[in-house]
């Protein structure tokens, strides 16, 4: 898979075959009125599995981490929140098993 977009469905397709609560979170700026629903660096896919909270982030092959999503992602590890990079479907199993 070549671009991020490509990752959602499969993505949440695995997360609910697992057990997992999940959904996309639609980040970023609507329309011309720049309205952000969520904080910067919130992950591309928020969920719930065995009780835990989950955030997982989706990378192109050479996407990198904005410093608002390093910022995000280490105060969720902080409070206990699993945090995964995927860059294809066997990293969101991968994260969420091991997690």
């Amino acid at each position: 898979m070549g671009k991020e977009s490509d990752l959602y469905v499969p993505a949440l397709d695995a997360c609910r075959f697992l057990g997992a609560w999940a959904f996309r979170v639609n980040a970023g700026v609507f329309g011309a009125r720049h309205i952000r629903s969520v904080p910067v660096g919130t992950p591309d896919i928020l969920g719930c599995l065995r009780g835990r909270l989950f955030g997982i982030e989706l990378k192109a092959p050479k996407g990198k981490l904005s410093e608002g999503q390093v910022s995000w992602h280490a105060q969720a590890q902080r409070a206990g929140a699993l945090i995964v990079m995927a860059r294809s479907v066997d990293d969101v199993v991968k994260g969420l098993r091991e997690g």
